[in-house]
């Protein structure tokens, strides 16, 4: 009799045991099933579409030449104007860049009252890498990249002062520009594309004269503080 009940309870507790395993083994299989179903739905989206936005910016340029000597020099105003290319690659990150009419030059007011200014012209094309600081609609960015630019045209006004600056009636004989351009830039995005405002640097690597000209100076670099505005349209 006691026999009888031993078998009876450990056939019982192997039964007990065995479907316990099995409910056990797929309720794993299925949790894997699903972990794997959703790793793969993650997979194949993509964490941020890429975006692309076409569209016109203009505004003020403030110029000045970096001489490495000292030449007396005022603000010259000058505008310029153009079209903007833009790809956000991420959230926090894309490429930026513009093809412009930019206006350049420089003013000198010499202590006897006597001005002498020139003004140039150029096209100019702007590669940056802009980091957004924020994720928001209203989004500041910090931008930094290269520049290059081609001398269009060239005018000047005035007299030279006492004979001493003949360079005021050379031609400038490096048409090529080239330079790094920085800033921050303000953007406010909406559903068909958004607006920016932009202040930048931008600082000339190349000299407008040929170097040591007249051994006058051995530099001479176009330095610009640009203030301008964009709107842009969504491509994609």
């Amino acid at each position: 009799m006691i026999l009888k009940r031993i078998v009876i309870f450990l056939f019982l507790s192997l039964t007990c045991h065995y479907c316990w395993s099995q409910d056990s083994l797929k309720r794993v299989s299925i949790a894997d099933k699903l972990s794997a179903a959703d790793s793969l739905k993650k997979a194949k989206l993509p964490a941020f579409p890429a975006r692309y936005y076409v569209g016109f910016s203009a505004g003020v340029n403030l110029c000045r030449i970096n001489f490495d000597v000292r030449i007396p020099q005022e603000t010259l105003i000058r505008q310029y104007y153009g079209i903007s290319f833009e790809n956000r690659t991420s959230d926090r990150m894309g490429v930026w860049a513009g093809f412009a009419y930019a206006g350049k030059g420089w003013s000198e007011v010499w202590p006897n009252g006597e001005r002498y200014k020139k003004q140039t012209d150029y096209f100019e094309l702007i590669f940056l890498t802009s980091i957004s600081l924020s994720k928001r609609a209203f989004r500041p960015s910090i931008d930094l990249g290269p520049y290059l630019g081609w001398l269009n045209s060239e005018e000047f006004s005035g007299q030279d002062y006492l004979g001493l600056a003949p360079y005021h009636f050379i031609k400038l004989e490096n048409k090529l520009d080239f330079g790094l351009a920085g800033g921050i830039t303000f953007h406010y995005d909406t559903s068909w594309g958004g607006a920016s405002a932009q202040a930048r640097l931008i600082h000339g690597l190349s000299s407008v004269f040929v170097a040591d000209i007249d051994r006058v100076f051995g530099f001479s670099q176009n330095q610009v503080i640009r203030l301008g505005a964009s709107i842009m349209y969504r491509l994609k």
